[in-house]
């Protein structure tokens, strides 16, 4: 009897702590998240569409994406250095000269097939910031924000 009563209590002491170790770790507080924004240019316009992917200083990487204004928004886990690039989206028929019997052909416009919202893209950015070892983007980013403002390439 006495054996069975001590396993017993071994058993609640061992759950009791098992529930108040969960809570301790449960109930740390997580690091809490960045907004990194700016806006990209190149030869004073907005670039877009496109992405700016951010690396931090442990090779964590984000993605956002660029809006027409060329602004973009990321969320990292903590402040520290960080290194951008800008991937730009090809549009498939810019630059081209549309098709015959394409109501734009009539009107020699350059822009038919691609959406109205992409007709002033301005995609032909430098190769070098394609990439976060040559972009030559690097921030440092305050636990107060990342508003990186204005980014002429």
């Amino acid at each position: 009897m006495l054996f069975k009563m001590n396993k017993f209590l071994c058993s609640v002491r061992c759950l009791v702590l098992f529930v108040m170790l969960s809570w301790v770790v449960g109930c740390s507080q997580p690091q809490p998240s960045i907004e990194v924004k700016g806006t990209i240019m190149f030869s004073g316009k907005p670039v877009f569409p496109g992405s700016v992917i951010v690396m931090d200083d442990q090779d964590r990487t984000y993605i956002g994406n660029l809006d027409d204004q060329g602004m973009f928004r990321v969320m990292v886990d903590q402040a520290s250095p960080i290194r951008l690039a800008i991937k730009t989206h090809k549009l498939g028929n810019a630059g081209r000269m549309p098709a015959s019997g394409d109501p734009a052909a009539e009107e020699g416009s350059r822009e038919a097939g691609v959406p109205k919202k992409f007709q002033n893209a301005n995609v032909n950015i430098p190769d070098k910031f394609g990439a976060v070892a040559t972009s030559g983007l690097n921030f440092d980013v305050s636990d107060t924000g990342g508003d990186l403002g204005t980014i002429q390439l």
